[in-house]
């Protein structure tokens, strides 16, 4: 059989398939089990697995089609066949991954889906006269440096700004209080059994930080803070032992890192290096040998 006469068949089924339809009832629930990694093999929170119709361009609902910290999944949704794309998080550094007319009539398990790396580009794609023009292939090769300069300078202005309003914010709490700017030590002092005396101010820096990016964020639509990167039961562990550490240590990251390192402190230089340390480990053993 030549491959032009197999497409035309695949396109004959494809079009029966759109004019007959099987019922939910009659096709039933099947699932697709898999896991989304990044280039390294490690697993990729938070990413959302679209069932697109095939036929009809219509998404099919569907539960469990989001991975866990390991980047696993066990979707479940009305057999049939469809476009599946793999939707990265918000703000991460992924791109979107599709797999075009995927015959999902029983249930299957897809080996590991590596997501590339790179910056999603989406618009329109018009004739002169402003209608839409389907399938529409455009090479970006030629801008890929602009666009990565464009994303490398936002995300350097964007991360100075934060840094100066971070010092800023220090500064004016040491002008104004004599106070220093510790993060752990100021919420630490609203709670019990040792709360201090001093709640207000302490209490109005707490709000001030939760709701800066609320307010940022219905001002100028930004996205903030991006999705977890583990599951919310290790991250509440992690900050259970974040705590107890800088209990131990005196101080957090803020405290030592902003705070001392610009006061020229060899103890906070010190509690700093352990903290980067302690998270390189930490990371490498969490990622490449659990």
């Amino acid at each position: 059989m030549s491959a032009r006469r197999a497409r035309l068949l695949v396109r004959v089924a494809l079009l029966l398939a759109c004019l007959f339809p099987a019922s939910a009832g009659a096709a039933g629930f099947v699932t697709l089990s898999g896991k989304v990694t990044d280039q390294n093999g490690v697993g990729i929170l938070a990413v959302h697995i679209s069932f697109i119709d095939s036929c009809t361009g219509q998404a099919a609902g569907a539960v469990g089609n989001d991975t866990s910290s390991t980047g696993t999944f066990t979707a479940t949704v009305v057999s049939g066949i469809y476009d599946v794309e793999f939707s990265p998080p918000a703000g991460s550094l992924f791109t979107a991954y599709r797999i075009r007319k995927f015959d999902l009539t029983a249930s299957r398990v897809l080996a590991p889906i590596a997501l590339p790396y790179g910056i999603t580009v989406s618009g329109r794609v018009t004739d002169g006269v402003g209608a839409g023009i389907a399938d529409n292939i455009r090479d970006l090769s030629a801008y890929n440096g602009g666009v990565f300069w464009h994303w490398m300078l936002n995300s350097l202005l964007y991360a100075a700004i934060g840094g100066v309003l971070i010092g800023l914010s220090a500064v004016l709490l040491m002008a104004f209080s004599g106070r220093i700017a510790g993060v752990s030590g100021i919420v630490g002092g609203l709670l019990p059994p040792t709360a201090a005396t001093d709640r207000s101010w302490r209490l109005s820096f707490v709000l001030g930080l939760v709701l800066a990016p609320l307010i940022l964020r219905l001002a100028i639509g930004a996205s903030g803070i991006g999705a977890p990167a583990v599951d919310y039961p290790l991250l509440l562990a992690a900050g259970v032992l974040v705590g107890a550490g800088t209990a131990f240590g005196g101080g957090c990251t803020s405290g030592h890192g902003v705070c001392g390192l610009a006061r020229l402190s060899p103890r906070s230089t010190f509690a700093v290096a352990v903290f980067v340390a302690a998270a390189i480990v930490t990371v490498f053993v969490t990622r490449h040998l659990v």
